[in-house]
């Protein structure tokens, strides 16, 4: 199943299991295998509930189709568009649905040098392709090709020659880990520098109660507001 209504602009987004499940997935991996005749696609996901299974879906149908698979892991959807930029697979695919409600699953997918799949109009036939009511009959590989790849190292390196480091003076910050990966990215970004990271909602989001960070929202600031204030942060940063 897959309802038209997970289509946006710019990605897929809808409620996992209402508007879209694992066939339609598999659907969406054909349409996106006939429309760009893929060799190469980089997968990351987001902590979400859905998310994991959603990737490990996409590995297994792109892999099955002989396309080789960049399985990266657990990434922010900055590094996906860096991925995309620098390494540059066919199409690069971030499984998240950002700050929406916690039973939502999602997608980000980009072509190389970050530019967005546009499924209202320069790319709507996979959309025309992935709503049609049988899956297309692609030929199956024996070989699969599964490469584990960690984008860490190359987005850190990438990210600080845009900087200068010297200039950077020793600071105390709260980071506001929106109950997603941006935390565990932080620390990694920040490792060597003058900084002193405290983290808050670093854990998962609270798929059950639906909980999850959305720094647009005032009222999702406050704690890292007050935290700043009670710890005398130079400065804090709130994430989705």
């Amino acid at each position: 199943m897959i309802k038209s209504s997970v289509f946006r602009a710019n990605d897929i987004r809808g409620v996992w299991g209402q508007e879209w499940d694992e066939l339609g997935v598999r659907k969406l991996a054909d349409a996106l295998f006939l429309e760009f005749g893929l060799k190469t696609v980089a997968i990351g996901q987001d902590l979400r509930a859905c998310s994991k299974k959603i990737a490990q879906i996409l590995i297994d149908q792109f892999s099955a189709y002989g396309v080789e698979v960049w399985d990266l892991g657990e990434i922010t959807s900055d590094i996906s568009y860096f991925v995309s930029s620098f390494w540059q697979p066919d199409i690069t695919i971030m499984v998240t649905a950002s700050h929406n409600p916690g039973g939502y699953g999602g997608l980000k997918i980009s072509l190389p040098k970050s530019e967005i799949v546009d499924f209202n109009n320069k790319h709507k036939r996979v959309k025309t392709i992935a709503l049609g009511e049988k899956r297309l009959n692609i030929k199956l590989k024996k070989d699969k090709r599964i490469v584990r790849r960690d984008p860490y190292d190359d987005f850190r390196a990438k990210v600080l020659s845009l900087i200068d480091l010297k200039a950077i003076k020793p600071l105390r910050v709260i980071v506001d880990g929106g109950g997603g990966i941006a935390g565990k990215t932080v620390l990694k970004l920040a490792d060597g520098l003058p900084l002193k990271i405290s983290l808050i909602n670093y854990d998962p989001i609270n798929q059950a109660s639906g909980q999850i960070g959305n720094p647009l929202l005032p009222a999702a600031l406050k704690e890292l507001s007050q935290k700043v204030v009670a710890k005398q942060a130079d400065f804090g940063a709130g994430f989705d």
